[in-house]
């Protein structure tokens, strides 16, 4: 744990690189992600990982978490704190079952992390895709927060889907 101490100052001073903003400039940096892909390719859609919750809301924790997402996250990815202890981030051509691979490699590469004693901190993570829900970036982290919480409620330290068939049985 000292050593992810001594770090701490040299890691908050790199969150601005590590891109966590406010709300608004994550809405801001999303459409200009979206209208970049939009310019690239329409073959490959945009998904969601939202709401990755934190079950401690100490700064070193979130830090320490900036960091995974920072590590693990695309280059041209786009994630923030959007509130206490949760995230929300944008993976720019990326579809569904890869969003879950990421989402997966951020849960475990936060369980390993020295932070505190093993299984007091955990991840858990809603994923949503455009491939379901189109590009209404509001409705899409709504969806995300919703699969958040049935992943807390399956038992936490999980990565939970909007499946097709949930959709179909919910109106716009």
């Amino acid at each position: 744990m000292s050593a992810t101490l001594t770090r701490i100052p040299d890691m908050a001073l790199h969150i601005p690189t590590l891109l966590v903003v406010s709300v608004f400039i994550f809405f801001l940096m999303s459409l200009l992600t979206f209208h970049a892909w939009l310019r690239e390719t329409r073959e490959r859609p945009l998904a969601y990982l939202g709401g990755m919750m934190l079950l401690a809301a100490v700064g070193v924790v979130l830090v320490a978490f900036s960091q995974v997402l920072a590590e693990t996250l695309g280059t041209k990815d786009v994630f923030a704190r959007i509130g206490g202890e949760e995230f929300a981030c944008l993976l720019a051509a990326t579809d569904e079952q890869a969003a879950v691979t990421v989402a997966e490699r951020v849960r475990q590469a936060f369980a390993r992390l020295p932070l505190l004693e093993p299984g007091l901190l955990s991840v858990s993570i809603g994923v949503v895709s455009s491939e379901t829900r189109g590009y209404d970036l509001p409705r899409l982290l709504s969806l995300a927060d919703e699969a958040l919480y049935d992943a807390k409620h399956q038992g936490r330290n999980r990565v939970h889907t909007v499946s097709r068939s949930t959709l179909e049985l919910q109106p716009d």
